[in-house]
Parts: C-alpha cells; sequence; structure tokens
C-alpha cells in the first residue's frame, strides 16, 4: 500500500460528503485510524477515516498490509518497511483546512510490539506508561492514575538503547522498561488506544 493508496479513499470521503466530527474530534482535525489484528495465521494492518459516520464498518476499512506469518517484530519490520515512510508522510499533513493526525489502534500484541516492547507479558508492559503489572493489579483506579509515569517515543528510544548498550540480553528487559526494540511507528503515544479488552484480562 503506498501513499497514493492512502490518498484514495480520502478523496471517495471528502468528494462523498461523509466527513464528520462525531461532537468529539476537533474541527480541524481528521483523525485516521492505523492498526492490526492477527487471526488463523495472518496479520492484517488496516486503516480507518474516523470522521465519518461508521467508521468500523468493513466498507469503511482498507487492509494495507498483510502476511501469513507470525506477528513477531522481525515480520513487522520487513512488512513496514515502505509504508513505515508513507506513515510518516501522512502524519500532520494538510487538507485544505484540516490536519490528518494519525492514530493507532489493534490488539495489545500488536500495539506493544511496534512500539518497541517485548509484549504485553513482559513487567512493564504498558505502551503509555511505565508501571508494573504488580503495581496495576494491587492499585486502585485514583492511586493508579497518579502514580502513573508516561511515557514518550523518545523515552522508549533512550531505554532501547541503554538495554543495546548493556548486552541487549532479553533476560534484563525489565531493567530498561521492557523497551527492547526500535519503535516502529512515529505516531505520538498520547494518539495510542488501548484496547481495554485486551488488558483487563491479563490484570484481572
Amino acid at each position: 500500500m503506498c501513499y497514493c493508496c492512502f490518498c484514495i479513499l480520502f478523496i471517495f470521503v471528502f468528494r462523498s460528503s461523509k466527513l464528520t466530527w462525531h461532537g468529539t474530534i476537533p474541527t480541524s482535525e481528521i483523525w485516521i485510524k492505523l492498526g492490526g489484528d492477527k487471526g488463523q495465521g495472518t496479520l492484517r494492518m488496516v486503516y480507518q477515516v474516523a470522521n465519518i459516520s461508521n467508521p468500523n464498518v468493513a466498507d469503511n476499512t482498507v487492509i494495507w498490509s498483510t502476511f501469513a506469518a507470525p506477528d513477531f517484530y522481525y515480520n513487522l519490520e520487513i512488512a513496514l518497511a515502505f509504508n513505515r515512510g508513507q506513515v510518516d508522510k501522512l502524519d500532520c499533513t494538510k487538507w485544505k483546512d484540516k490536519t490528518l493526525l494519525a492514530r493507532m489502534m489493534g490488539d495489545y500484541e500488536y500495539l506493544a510490539k511496534s512500539y518497541g516492547l517485548s509484549g504485553p507479558n513482559g513487567k512493564y508492559f504498558c505502551v503509555c506508561c511505565v508501571i508494573s503489572k504488580e503495581q496495576a493489579q494491587l492499585l486502585k483506579q485514583e492511586q493508579l492514575l497518579s502514580s502513573m509515569k508516561m511515557r514518550n517515543l523518545d523515552d522508549i528510544r533512550k531505554c532501547h538503547s541503554e538495554f543495546l548498550s548493556t548486552g541487549g540480553n532479553l533476560r534484563h528487559a525489565m531493567q530498561h522498561y521492557n523497551s527492547v526494540r526500535k519503535p516502529l511507528f512515529n505516531v505520538p503515544l498520547h494518539r495510542v488506544a488501548v484496547p481495554g479488552l485486551h488488558i483487563s484480562p491479563g490484570l484481572f
């Protein structure tokens, strides 16, 4: 899927006057949701324009990359070798008076690996913060919110660099907040839609 293929969907949506802001999306922004999910041995990466009435239905979902292999980090890296650059070009692009913003979604394993974490079973499992599983299980919601230290892309890259400088041993991943690889996307972490359903079984 190339950058021009992203544009095909935009042209269809914009010309058909289907844009809406749902009362919550800023009127100066158009959100492009990028996600991934695996099933039956195949990983599918999709995108959706959030600013339409039914963004999650099949007719409004476009598969932009797919492969029949496990969603290991290295497979994702190969599959995204070309498309990552297209996502970077897409993000923050201007269309008339609107800004296109990429937002990440998908199953939690896909998100964790996309942002360089060892996976959803690591001690520091959260894509958005550095709270441990033990802390998340013990704290009440109000305590959890006040104790969280948020991650950002620079933090993940720094922790990954320190992980490599100490030998890159996965047994020591927790000492570097489980940041064992480089993020595959440059989409800021505050634009990640974390799937609560995927996380809650592991916590509760």
